[in-house]
């Protein structure tokens, strides 16, 4: 991982070749090209070394990751090593639907005259941390903040990275090119009083929203912002327009996947932790009110075989079933 310092137009400039071809790629309505995995032996060494998820800090097993396009491929990635890197299976599925919480279902075509600005964002969040890894902080971009509630909730833990970036940036017998060790943290909220930090505030006030349409206009402007990023963090104040209730958008999938985690767990404690998950949400107090918000009623066990199928094994007898979530 590089120790550059970036701002805004460094990451811009940086990732110019995938915003371009992006554009392209929406404004013709192009074809989306088929996807391929990562090879066995690539797979296989990374287990072998016990590298990890380059988000998470997961641990791969061989069956709990997933080849991901960088850019993807319904936003005009193309299906080349350089565009590609292996994530666990629910950074995989916390990241495809972040983009799919902002723009909904493909083709995207149909959103680029409305959204070009949220999936610049996107772009270059996803670009940015494939190369860098995650940096926790109360200190990032709403799109990288929308990422980490959505996958890890808020939950404080440890994280331990020995991974890899872009398939084109190692070969068998490398070792982890991201590393770092930290702690993920609760989102936390500024203070408007600290003085350190009104300049950003004069700049929300004023409509200059760093990330934001009027910073990445097509044409670039002259003056440059000041404020500049140490240790390959991306510096921004989460826009204050985004609604908190629009962690409600999560899927049910997404919602089970976060909770489940990589180890396999008993259904009585996804039990809990969906009711604390509820809770939280909504105010709601069990599983029958998180469940009913999905329209379905019945056992936790039968409503999760339907709706989740073969990403999921339910097994063992009450009261001690336990869960897993399946390589998808």
């Amino acid at each position: 991982m590089s120790e550059k310092t970036y701002d805004l137009y460094d990451l811009e400039d940086k990732y110019q070749q995938s915003l371009d071809d992006c554009k392209k790629f929406l404004i013709s309505k192009g074809r989306v090209v088929k996807g391929t995995k990562i090879s066995k032996s690539r797979i296989d060494y990374m287990v072998s070394i016990n590298a990890t998820c380059p988000l998470c800090g997961a641990i791969f097993n061989g069956k709990n990751s997933n080849t991901e396009h960088i850019l993807p491929l319904g936003l005009g990635g193309k299906n080349v090593a350089n565009n590609k890197i292996q994530l666990c299976v629910a950074c995989n599925s916390a990241k495809n639907n972040l983009i799919q919480s902002y723009l909904g279902q493909p083709p995207y075509w149909k959103y680029y005259d409305d959204k070009w600005s949220t999936i610049k964002k996107f772009i270059l969040w996803s670009e940015f941390v494939s190369d860098e890894g995650i940096r926790f902080s109360d200190s990032v971009p709403s799109m990288h903040q929308r990422f980490l509630d959505a996958r890890f909730g808020g939950i404080e833990d440890s994280i331990n990275v020995r991974g890899y970036g872009r398939l084109s940036s190692w070969k068998v017998g490398d070792g982890p090119n991201i590393n770092f060790d930290q702690r993920k943290t609760k989102k936390v909220l500024r203070d408007t009083k600290d003085k350190t930090k009104s300049s950003f505030f004069s700049m929300i006030e004023s409509g200059i929203g760093i990330l934001g349409d009027k910073i990445f206009s097509d044409k670039k402007k002259k003056i440059r912002p000041k404020t500049r990023v140490q240790n390959t963090q991306v510096k921004e104040i989460i826009n204050p327009h985004v609604k908190e209730k629009e962690l409600e958008l999560e899927s049910l999938e997404e919602v089970i996947i976060k909770l489940v985690g990589k180890d396999e767990i008993t259904l009585q404690k996804l039990g809990i932790k969906i009711s604390k998950y509820e809770n939280k949400r909504s105010g709601g107090k069990g599983t029958r009110e998180f469940f009913a918000t999905y329209g379905h009623k019945g056992t936790m066990k039968n409503i999760l075989e339907k709706e989740l199928g073969d990403k999921i094994d339910i097994s063992g007898d009450h009261p001690n079933l336990q869960i897993k979530i399946n390589s998808l």
